[in-house]
């Protein structure tokens, strides 16, 4: 059994913004680097949910290994944060409007 102290709501809802916001930066740093600006949306869209994927779906799978959690809920989890990442990357990629 394992009894965790109060947990603070507030405090883990900023950490988790928090998270969101570094990965997000690091995902558009990579887009940079892989897609031009003007680049097609299916281009945007792939890399930034591929890159999405693998960064918010790498540690549960090793969170699982070790602590035998179930898994599925968390790879439709991270699936879902990786193509909501990829639509709002892709739609305001620079002059994807032009």
């Amino acid at each position: 059994m394992t009894v965790y102290p109060t947990i603070s709501m507030g405090k883990n809802l900023g950490l988790t913004f928090a998270y969101f916001l570094v990965c997000s930066f690091c995902i558009g740093y990579l887009t940079t680097m892989a897609c031009e600006p003007g680049a097609e949306f299916m281009d945007v869209f792939r890399f930034v949910a591929t890159a999405g994927l693998m960064t918010y779906l790498a540690a549960i799978i090793q969170h699982s290994i070790w602590f035998h959690n179930r898994i599925i809920g968390h790879v439709i989890e991270s699936l879902a944060y990786a193509i909501i990442t990829a639509v709002i990357f892709a739609s305001l990629w620079p002059a994807a409007a032009a």
